[in-house]
């Protein structure tokens, strides 16, 4: 569909896709992006801009989150025990407050995940103008996806992973080459 991203894992999923788009000019309007790659900073700002004709992947967090070894890890703490709006912890993510940090000693304090579930609301509307649900599918469509998280800890291509799901508003298809990348963050229910 247009203006979809497709996510892949490592090279041998990712050059031919880059091939067919930078010297066949085959669909320069989708976004081809290596999740392997997403930990790396460099990649994750190249991400944040426009690319032939794809828009930017709608990623949220300031470059200090996400930059060298920042956050290559981050820890999921039950502190809530409820469901929480992916957006609202994204935002706790983004502060700077030390209320949204663990202190790991004196010295270092991290950002965590606060809560196990994260709800992603589904913009109805949204996801049928943008195709990934038929409309002939829409009594099939749920109001939210739960994000069960696997672990204490997610990767750094996770969390951009979670940072793009809470801004993308069900406006662009999302596409996998291989399902587990959305295995540790509980969506394979989720996926056609």
């Amino acid at each position: 569909l247009p203006n979809s991203i497709i996510m892949n894992f490592g090279d041998n999923d990712t050059f031919p896709l880059w091939y067919n788009q930078e010297v066949e000019g085959v669909r320069p309007d989708v976004r081809i992006m290596n999740t392997s790659y997403l930990d790396g900073s460099w990649y994750i700002d190249e991400m944040k801009h426009r690319y032939n004709e794809s828009a930017p992947v709608p990623f949220s967090l300031p470059q200090h989150k996400y930059a060298m070894a920042e956050n290559d890890f981050i820890y999921v703490e039950d502190v809530f025990q409820e469901p929480k709006p992916i957006k609202q912890v994204i935002d706790f993510i983004r502060s700077d407050a030390p209320i949204s940090r663990i202190k790991l000693d004196e010295q270092l304090a991290v950002d965590f995940i606060p809560t196990r579930t994260l709800l992603l609301p589904v913009n109805k509307e949204n996801a049928i103008a943008s195709g990934i649900v038929a409309e002939k599918d829409r009594d099939l469509m749920v109001d939210t996806v739960y994000l069960n998280l696997k672990g204490d800890a997610l990767q750094k291509n996770e969390l951009m992973l979670l940072d793009m799901l809470a801004n993308f508003d069900w406006k662009r298809p999302i596409y996998l080459t291989q399902v587990y990348i959305f295995q540790s963050l509980g969506l394979l229910d989720y996926l056609q």
